[in-house]
């Protein structure tokens, strides 16, 4: 049978426009093609020409671990997702019909399994195609005899194994009373990075949460207070998790807290943030999308007011 595989060009996703968004696409592989790794792969060093034509058409293609559903009965469904690099070099043809959307755009609109279908393949394609070479010896690598996914050093005497990284970044939402008023309020912030997207306009600029990744030897906890303190210098008190959402930008563990305002005056760090402040949740700015677990969290904490 042949496989439906979704198309992907870096962070943007191969679509056809429906009556009112527009909905990836799979497109079906030639059954002849064969893409499932061999035993021989990881068994045996190959030759070097056998390595690339081996490690080429198996980086171009990779299974899902939950299928994309493109339509409402769940008839159509794509179990595998390929770069566009890999579509062309195979000569499959893409409908003039078709247009590459960013993923950005489609979480609005999608299904959270179908979001996660798309975030994964996003991220294993990338992955593939920056694993290419062992990290510890640089010689050739394959994909794990098993299926498992590892990129295996086919050396005999190092047989180094690489598995994707996902990197953990921690999203807080903070909250305190209006001081003048006791509404609730919610820390929001204008990254420097919202201001150059062409699809922001400049009349109306986003407001988002603060975030940022972990580092070695942190907790998620500290990571949450020394990233405040650093953004917008400020102290909070209690934490409380409230969710997770896996990030294809490039490959993060987006993981959700709710903390309360301790202490401090906001003072922005300049290099990440033009602007931040406390906003009344009857008066928000423009906020992240629907789909996004900035999103999701503003309105669990708009909800329970």
């Amino acid at each position: 049978m042949p496989i439906t595989a979704l198309v992907i060009d870096g962070d943007h996703v191969l679509c056809q426009k429906t009556a009112t968004d527009w909905l990836p696409f799979g497109l079906d592989i030639p059954a002849q093609e064969d893409y499932a790794p061999t035993a021989t792969a990881v068994d045996k060093p190959l030759a070097n020409a056998a390595v690339s034509s081996l490690s080429y058409e198996q980086r171009g293609l990779v299974p899902l671990s939950h299928p994309f559903i493109t339509s409402a009965d769940a008839t159509l469904t794509s179990t595998a997702a390929m770069s566009l690099n890999f579509a062309q070099d195979h000569h499959i043809a893409l409908a003039d019909t078709l247009s590459f959307i960013p993923y950005r755009v489609l979480i609005a609109s999608l299904s959270t399994q179908n979001c996660q279908s798309l975030s994964e393949a996003i991220q294993l394609l990338r992955w593939q195609a920056q694993t290419r070479f062992c990290s510890c010896c640089g010689g050739p690598v394959a994909p794990h005899r098993s299926g498992e996914r590892a990129m295996v050093c086919l050396d005999a005497t190092c047989g180094h194994a690489q598995y994707p990284r996902i990197q953990p970044c921690i999203i807080t939402i903070i909250t305190r009373p209006n001081p003048a008023t006791g509404v609730l309020q919610i820390l929001l912030a204008q990254h420097h990075r919202h201001t150059q997207r062409a699809s922001i306009p400049k009349s109306n600029p986003l407001y988002g949460l603060i975030a940022g990744f972990v580092e070695v030897g942190e907790s998620l906890e500290q990571g949450l207070r020394r990233e405040v303190f650093e953004e917008v210098a400020l102290t909070v008190g209690k934490i409380h998790y409230m969710g997770s959402q896996p990030w294809p930008y490039p490959s993060n563990l987006m993981i959700g807290f709710h903390a309360e305002y301790e202490s401090g005056e906001v003072v922005i760090e300049a290099e990440e943030l033009s602007h931040a402040a406390f906003f009344d949740i009857t008066d928000l700015p423009h906020i992240p999308s629907a789909g996004s677990i900035a999103f999701d969290m503003i309105q669990q904490v708009i909800n329970q007011a």
